[in-house]
């Protein structure tokens, strides 16, 4: 199944649905767009906004970050929208709306102080209870020598019930020099695990977010170009590929806080 909120040719906004049976439901909301919201559009580098459960979305730069999740459980669908106005900056806002009858209302809203001045990167991934959302640092030097910006990744937690409607209740947690890649429940146990790196080489790290609080460990340094959860004698591993050919798989033992490896 999945959710996506498009604009449409016409400025609109839609809402375009796949349920299990990969059968595609597409409805307009035809009520006008708030003044607030079609900034946020007009101010994107695309004129479209997809919006995916469960995976990564292409990498391309953006000024604002959007996602959809049933945050309290309720069986209405949020609209998560990160923001930093487009620029670089160490504030990132965040909304919460609901749409409904075609009309977009404000839940909360949340200023989170970053550790340092970033720029949002269309790269996001979700989980049932949290989301990574990619950012990047950049400098003068990347013009003179064509360095790559430096990434980071902002962890989101989302707590249980009606707090999750506000951000201010959300579990943040800031990792350098590393990039939102891959989301999911590799091992079934019912905690979802996040994988974060970069094909051109950086931090890599196995979280989770537990108990209410975000739990991970550094899995060292170097390029990921995939992950892939595999079984190897009916125990779940998660497989890290590099564009070198390299292989690695790793698994979380339950009686450790680290995970165990093999190259």
């Amino acid at each position: 199944m999945g959710e996506y909120l498009l604009q449409t040719d016409t400025g609109k906004l839609a809402e375009l649905r796949v349920d299990e049976a990969n059968r595609l439901q597409f409805e307009t909301l035809k009520s006008a767009t708030p003044a607030h919201i079609q900034q946020l559009i007009d101010n994107s580098a695309l004129n479209m906004l997809p919006i995916a459960r469960g995976g990564a979305s292409p990498p391309a730069i953006e000024r604002v970050s959007y996602s959809l999740s049933d945050l309290d459980g309720d069986g209405k669908v949020e609209i998560i929208v990160a923001d930093n106005s487009g620029k670089q900056t160490r504030t990132l806002r965040w909304l919460v709306l609901q749409a409904h009858n075609g009309q977009f209302r404000e839940i909360a809203r949340y200023q989170q102080r970053l550790p340092e001045a970033v720029s949002l990167e269309r790269n996001t991934l979700e989980t049932q209870h949290g989301m990574a959302l990619g950012v990047y640092r950049s400098s003068s030097l990347m013009g003179l020598f064509g360095s790559t910006p430096t990434t980071r990744t902002v962890l989101v937690g989302f707590p249980s019930g009606k707090d999750a409607l506000n951000p201010a209740h959300w579990q943040f947690a800031y990792l350098r020099d590393t990039s939102p890649l891959w989301s999911g429940d590799y091992d079934g146990d019912g905690v979802e695990e996040l994988i974060t790196g970069h094909h051109l080489g950086a931090a890599r790290y196995l979280v989770q977010f537990r108990d209410g609080v975000w739990r991970g460990v550094k899995l060292g340094e170097g390029e990921i170009s995939a992950v892939l959860p595999v079984r190897l004698k009916g125990t779940p591993w998660l497989v890290l590929l590099s564009y070198e050919g390299q292989v690695k798989v790793i698994r979380i033992r339950p009686a450790a806080a680290s995970p165990s490896s093999g190259e």
